[in-house]
């Protein structure tokens, strides 16, 4: 067993509320066909998600081991989008999800199985309301600072059926509007940028301070179009204003811009000014962008 298995030790449990009846079949036939076909699809998404190590259904929910925490909330946000889209069934639009660390009880032997490690994992799953992703402490102390100050503590008075004492929670989704922070210039800044040239896989696009802005996302109707799972349908937007080229997130997963090799950037409904040479991922890091990335450069 290698190293990276025996650090196996984050879990993602996923509940689909109860089924709607199957026609032509008793309720309880129809409702039980109905439930294993939605575990099937849930449980073929999670499978090939970056860092899920293994799938398991138990009873009426999900398991699924991660590599890491920042991986199995990935997972989770990318799960909850790709199931409430239009035309999914009406059960699919309503995970539950709970973010749980292993037990402590489970060795580096039992470390390849998704076992639940109490019944208080599945009395919780049973139990969250749907559209939030929750967390314990564990994993929450466990995420990166991007996306740990995505969760908040949870208020005993909003979940009054629910003990969520040591529990966090993050929206799946979020209806917030972009805050838009216009960039404050120098008078050595102004009418600097020329052109602003953008490559992605095989494509190429150079704009200039009159071209359109330009929409960055997974949806059809893009004009840079990234198909990723954490990307939203119209992620981001790019254009020329005042005297720069301007990126701007108005996204669920939120965008990292690396720019002259300096850091990596997170941008969550902000603004960022690109500069030099640089990179764009879209809801995911740079690092793990494998081919969904958009390179640009800027000239001055």
């Amino acid at each position: 067993m290698t190293d990276a298995t025996a650090d196996c030790r984050t879990v993602l449990l996923v509940r689909i509320s109860m089924a709607r009846p199957v026609a032509g079949l008793a309720p309880a036939d129809g409702e039980k066909l109905r439930l294993a076909e939605e575990l099937a699809f849930v449980q073929s998404l999670l499978a090939v998600a970056s860092g899920c190590r293994s799938t398991q259904v138990v009873d009426d929910y999900l398991v699924a081991l991660f590599q890491g925490c920042d991986d199995a909330f990935d997972a989770a946000l990318a799960l909850h989008r790709v199931c409430s889209e239009p035309g999914r069934s009406a059960t699919l639009s309503h995970l539950r999800l709970l973010l749980d660390r292993l037990s402590a009880a489970a060795g580096p032997a039992d470390a390849t199985l998704p076992a639940v490690d109490s019944d208080r994992q599945a009395a919780l799953i049973r139990q969250l309301p749907p559209d939030w992703v929750f967390a314990t402490d564990a994993v929450t102390r466990e995420l990166s600072p991007m996306l740990r100050c995505k969760f908040q503590p949870c208020e005993q008075d909003a979940l009054d059926e629910v003990d969520v004492r040591g529990l966090y929670r993050a929206l799946c989704h979020e209806d917030a509007t972009t805050r838009i922070a216009m960039p404050v210039f120098s008078e050595d800044d102004r009418s600097a940028c020329r052109s602003l040239c953008l490559r992605w896989r095989k494509n190429t696009l150079t704009l200039d301070p009159d071209s359109p802005q330009l929409t960055l996302g997974r949806g059809e109707v893009t004009d840079i179009k990234i198909e990723s799972d954490l990307a939203s349908r119209i992620h981001a937007r790019l254009g020329f204003q005042q005297t720069n080229f301007i990126l701007t997130d108005q996204s669920t997963n939120g965008t990292f811009v690396q720019i002259d090799d300096a850091a990596e950037v997170f941008l969550h409904h902000e603004q960022i000014v690109l500069r030099g040479h640089g990179v764009i991922s879209l809801g995911r890091r740079i690092s793990s962008g494998r081919g969904k990335l958009i390179y640009f450069s800027v000239n001055a």
